[in-house]
């Protein structure tokens, strides 16, 4: 996990787009269970991480059940039929 993280932070910064990630890396559904990935991905890229909720910002109202972070997809999917 460790090499796919430096290959990504090694990405952001050749893209130049590191200075524009004021708010950090938000991880995706796929590795946010993995235990201490948070805290990895900070120490390898040196930017802030966090991890995605989709009850956060798009869908107030979603069910306790529904806020993990292995739902965030499908809530976005329906989120986005639902808005047309």
């Amino acid at each position: 996990m460790g090499e796919i993280i430096d290959f990504i932070g090694f990405e952001i910064k050749n893209s130049g787009l590191q200075k524009k990630l004021h708010a950090g890396m938000c991880l995706p559904v796929a590795v946010a269970h993995l235990k201490h990935i948070r805290q990895l991905t900070e120490f390898k890229t040196g930017m802030e991480t966090r991890i995605g909720y989709p009850n956060e910002h798009l869908a107030k109202g979603v069910p306790a059940e529904m806020a993990s972070p292995m739902y965030a997809t499908g809530v976005g999917l329906v989120l986005i039929a639902w808005t047309g």
